[in-house]
């Protein structure tokens, strides 16, 4: 034990350091925050709520779930990866007095608490019990996040605090006490376009996720600073989706798609998206890929026809799912396009950009069932009162197919 804690002390003093040393100089970092990983994560969580929601209404087996949500988790963990200051500032004094305040009560609290204190007790034999959990409750998160807003009661101009206080209240779904904390940033940093995106989709959240009234108000701020701002383009098109303006809708989006060159799943869920809004607008859509070699000669294309009888059963603007799935209903969709109600026979075209998951294709399969289901609200999931059709098992690469909806959900 002798020597162990002029050990721990020497190591503490390093670390700081380390760390004081850059907040007493001058610097500078990049102006603008992570705006692109912002629009990809809320695009990942809408994918993560949707695979539950399949889980759920027990389209998806438990396996194929847990192996998309796997590769839904890597993909967000390499998102909030790289850190991002967010203004250029002058030497933090008051923060490497905090830090230099806190790191030393914080690592000896985190070693009694998560560490082995009793160990050093062992050779004296007079050892007391080890915890039994080493987990962080719910409560202790809490209790933490409140030292930090203590904390920056005293020091209510520290704009990176506010920013991680609101971030983490966002985190644990306190959407009201994120929504104050970036009440109290904005004053800090006003011109900001990824406080204010940040601050609209905490607004919206907290409003029940709509993001009429002050939510799109934030949006425009920030696209009045920075008009090509990924995430507030999609919470914009999203703000226009909401409000059935479809066109305007496609229009954002279709702004995103610059910003989305290095994450073709994205961008392929983005183009879904502004195909869906086009046909809601009553606009034609393009049928054609992108990328003609990513298995365009495994597309399948045909028409969906509906019995007679279920015309009355079918809502103006009713959302129609057109899927390709293994024969059977084993796994996810191989491949997937929303459309929206209009003329009878709807046109569809299904190829490898509509995959879910990168290793699940349509051109991998031998035969495929294509299904066709009509949602009046919309839903992923299925629901009593859709409508429903199916195909017998063809090939991918067959054209011309005929999906007939003569089924109603009970």
């Amino acid at each position: 034990m002798t020597w162990f804690v002029p050990f721990a002390v020497l190591m503490t003093a390093a670390a700081l350091f380390c760390v004081i040393h850059p907040l007493l100089r001058q610097h500078a970092g990049p102006l603008q925050g992570p705006a692109q990983s912002s629009a990809n994560l809320a695009i990942l969580r809408q994918q993560a709520r949707e695979l539950d929601a399949q889980l759920a209404a027990g389209d998806l087996a438990p396996a194929d779930h847990a192996q998309a949500r796997a590769e839904l988790e890597r993909r967000v963990a390499e998102e909030v990866a790289a850190p991002a200051p967010l203004v250029q500032a002058p030497p933090q004094r008051l923060l490497a007095g905090i830090v230099a305040l806190l790191v030393p009560l914080l690592a000896a609290g985190l070693y009694w608490y998560a560490g082995n204190p009793a160990a050093h007790a062992v050779m004296s034999g007079s050892a007391p019990p080890l915890r039994p959990d080493h987990e962080i409750s719910a409560a202790q998160v809490s209790t933490l996040l409140q030292r930090l807003a203590d904390r920056l009661r005293n020091a209510p101009d520290d704009a990176d605090g506010w920013y991680m206080l609101a971030r983490s209240y966002t985190a644990i779904g306190r959407h009201h006490d994120a929504e104050l904390a970036y009440q109290r940033l904005i004053v800090l940093v006003p011109d900001d376009p990824d406080v204010l995106a940040d601050y609209a989709d905490a607004a919206a959240t907290a409003q029940g996720g709509s993001l009429q009234g002050k939510p799109v108000e934030l949006v425009r701020s920030a696209l009045a600073l920075l008009p090509d701002h990924p995430k507030a383009l999609a919470l914009a098109g999203s703000a226009a989706f909401e409000r059935g303006d479809f066109k305007a809708a496609a229009n954002w989006w279709e702004r995103m798609l610059p910003a989305l060159d290095g994450d073709a799943e994205l961008r392929r869920t983005t183009l879904a998206n502004i195909a869906d809004a086009r046909q809601r607008a009553g606009e034609p859509v393009s049928t054609t890929t992108e990328s003609p070699s990513a298995g365009a000669g495994q597309a399948i294309s045909g028409t969906v026809t509906i019995a007679p009888e279920l015309l009355k059963h079918v809502t103006p603007g009713a959302t129609v799912f057109v899927y390709a799935r293994a024969p059977g209903g084993a796994g996810p969709p191989l491949a997937v396009q929303r459309l929206s109600v209009g003329r009878w026979p709807l046109a569809f075209r299904l190829d490898d950009t509509m995959s879910m998951l990168p290793q699940l294709k349509l051109s991998g399969a031998k035969e495929v069932v294509v299904g066709v289901r009509v949602s009046a609200q919309g839903r992923a999931t299925p629901s009593p009162g859709d409508l429903e059709g199916h195909s017998q098992p063809i090939r991918p690469g067959t054209e011309g197919v005929v999906v007939r909806v003569d089924t109603r959900r009970e």
